[in-house]
């Protein structure tokens, strides 16, 4: 499937008056004052600044709501962009786009400027499985919009950059456990420390986590899959003695192996002089949720991710600045499911057990200098070059569960390496304080595709003090829209902001069977109407994606205390009910228009710091309990409410007498 893709945004961000300075606004410095980001053009820039709409979520807004996940802090703090989950992967949406299933592949995931995207599927973990735990977080970048003028392939619906804190906001050893109470537990260590080295400054800094979550058991509604025809038996979905002959029922119990995790992870950075080491890595062992399954079987998958970074960043001349990095990003996936369905076990008398195997490795370097021709950062000019060895293979293998013979031969083996290249250019002009311009482009050469170019132009007015327009042009989001955001500061502690998107996106080209031949529903009083069963045909909207979407968040913030309205709100979506009658027909087809009803998730949260070590947090979830399916096949929790305490021991210092 391809749509054509160009974007138009038009971003207004208003202000009535500057922000007043204080002691008692250190606690909110990143969230109500000028933040500053680094992965919207690879340049240190304030966010009004920005060619793009961006949020810096800081460490202290993090620890005050009891963020537990990289999606969750960005649910609760960043504007215009929501997660939603199928119990296994996360996913990540912006501007009123969601891939269902996806992964937050659309997201390009840096962390600390490197990027953290598996190889093999484009995903970015973004929940428990992320390896990244929020207490050595610093903050968290949240560009939405045009990112692949700079970063290339990911980010089309933006960046995500991870930043974790610095020795001295991370000295000395620390501990704590964060707990759900009989549901999950995670115990974590990290260390700070500065130190010189033959007279070059330097310092580390370090967390080790350990996840495991146990439950809770799930009642999983019953679902009958059908009959077998060979063999005029319903099919069977359990293991041998469970019984040993199909019911064709597949759930109708309760369940623990659907919500059991387990992810030790590790991550941390050392820097000596102008050169940086960064590294992340984590396992994590997760369950495998699809019908396929034998219910209740134990079916998991294991992760393994690597994350390594060595940079250098150095000003050679007072108009010539160097950054440069060489990384290696390696992970690999191994999913193993049990089945007795007929159609993938062909013997009925055996379990079968397969065994789903994924591995892709990036060793790349990049190498971006920077030009700042009058001195003073009005008019700076950036080029890099960055190239890839991408090697990945995987392969499926099926097993008799209780012998370990093969059942059946490999299938879907592949091992492919190649080398990705990309060049990119950006010009910043701000001739004077109240007008900057923003121009560039990236030429990426994969030998998957012919070469793309992502073009991007971005102007920023500032009309009044306090207040930004900006307007931005770019042909990597492609698909056609415009989004407006307004922030509203009342006093020095209530903030109010929101947004509406308008996205305009049509399938243009389609290799699908639905494309090739839609289907009809003969059957019906709409027997004209084609309609796309598992794809959109071409010239409708893509499935799931809100020509209208909008978001609103209303916070307060006070010395020990905070408390949080935010609202995100979806228009109606084309989709498929994907049904078929008992016969194999279309008769219980619906045509694709506006098929997925709006919704409205409204959610409240607040928290309280009874001192350095202990806070209390509470999340009330979905309050209007609204009935959608963010990710497809997984219903949404209707009002759920969520609270915790948060204990922390280290930081300080002590001395032996």
């Amino acid at each position: 499937m391809s749509l054509r893709r160009s974007f138009l945004v038009l971003s207004v961000a208003l202000a009535s008056w500057p922000a007043r300075a204080g002691a008692d606004d250190e606690s909110l410095e990143g969230l109500l004052n000028e933040s500053v980001v680094t992965a919207a053009s690879s340049t240190a820039e304030t966010a009004k600044d920005a060619p793009a709409t961006s949020t810096v979520v800081t460490a202290d807004a993090i620890r005050r709501y009891g963020a537990r996940t990289l999606a969750e802090a960005i649910d609760m703090l960043a504007l215009g962009a929501m997660s939603g989950s199928n119990g296994q992967t996360t996913d990540m949406g912006a501007r009123g786009l969601t891939v269902s299933d996806s992964g937050a592949e659309h997201f390009l995931l840096l962390i600390n400027g490197a990027r953290a995207n598996a190889f093999i599927n484009g995903q970015a973990s973004m929940g428990r499985d992320s390896g990244v735990p929020l207490d050595i977080v610093d903050h968290i970048e949240v560009i939405l919009g045009p990112g692949s003028v700079l970063y290339g392939s990911n980010a089309m619906l933006g960046v995500i950059n991870v930043v974790t804190k610095d020795a001295k906001d991370f000295a000395g050893p620390r501990v704590g456990v964060e707990t759900e109470l009989f549901t999950s537990v995670r115990p974590w260590a990290g260390y700070g420390q500065r130190f010189e080295v033959a007279g070059v400054q330097g310092e580390v800094t370090t967390e080790f986590q350990y996840f495991k979550q146990w439950g809770p058991k799930l009642y999983v509604a019953p679902a009958f899959g059908g009959t077998d025809p060979a063999t005029g038996q319903p099919y069977r979905y359990t293991l041998l003695g469970t019984p040993s002959t199909g019911t064709g029922v597949w759930g109708g119990a309760e369940a623990s192996t659907l919500s059991t995790w387990e992810a030790p992870s590790a991550i941390g950075r050392v820097r000596l002089g102008k050169f940086e080491l960064g590294f992340n890595g984590s396992i994590t062992r997760s369950p495998t949720n699809t019908t396929a399954n034998d219910f209740d079987s134990d079916s998991h998958s294991v992760s393994r991710r690597l994350l390594l970074n060595l940079a250098y960043s150095n000003v050679l001349t007072p108009v010539v600045s160097l950054r440069a990095h060489a990384y290696l990003n390696a992970g690999d996936d191994s999913s193993t499911f049990y089945s007795s369905w007929a159609p993938d076990c062909p013997d009925a008398n055996i379990d079968c057990r397969f065994q789903i195997l994924l591995e892709g490795v990036v060793r790349g370097v990049e190498v971006a200098p920077s030009f700042d021709w009058l001195r003073n950062g009005t008019f700076v000019t950036l080029v890099g070059a960055d190239a890839e060895l991408r090697s990945g293979r995987s392969l499926v293998n099926e097993f008799n569960a209780a012998t370990q013979a093969p059942v059946s031969p490999s299938l879907g083996a592949f091992d492919r390496t190649d080398v990705e290249t990309a060049f990119y250019a950006q010009q910043t002009w701000e001739p004077t304080r109240w007008f900057g311009l923003n121009a560039g482009g990236r030429l990426d050469n994969d030998p998957r595709f012919a070469p793309v170019l992502s073009p991007r132009l971005a102007a920023r007015i500032d009309p009044w003090s306090g207040g930004t327009l900006k307007v931005i042009y770019s042909q990597a989001f492609r698909a056609q829209g415009a989004e407006t955001e307004l922030e509203y500061r009342m006093g020095r502690s209530l903030v109010a902001r929101g947004g509406y998107t308008y996205l305009d996106a049509v399938v243009q080209r389609s290799f699908t069977s639905d494309a090739l031949g839609p289907s009809f529903n003969t059957s019906s009083n709409f027997a004209t109407i084609p309609i796309g069963v598992f794809s959109p045909l071409i010239g409708a909207r893509p499935f799931r994606r809100a020509p209208h979407s909008g978001y609103v968040a209303v916070t307060y913030h006070h010395a020990r205390w905070t408390a949080s309205l935010t609202g995100t709100f979806v228009g109606k979506r084309d989709d498929s009910d994907f049904l078929s009658d008992k016969d194999g027909g279309t008769s219980l087809l619906l045509p694709n228009r506006n098929l997925d009803a709006a919704y409205q998730k409204v959610d409240l949260g607040g928290s309280y710091q009874l001192n350095h070590a202990l806070g209390a947090y509470a999340d009330l979830q979905n309050v209007l309990s609204q009935h959608y399916d963010e990710a497809f096949g997984y219903p949404a929790l209707p009002f759920t409410f969520r609270t915790g305490i948060r204990i922390t021991l280290g930081g300080e210092s002590w001395k032996l007498k």
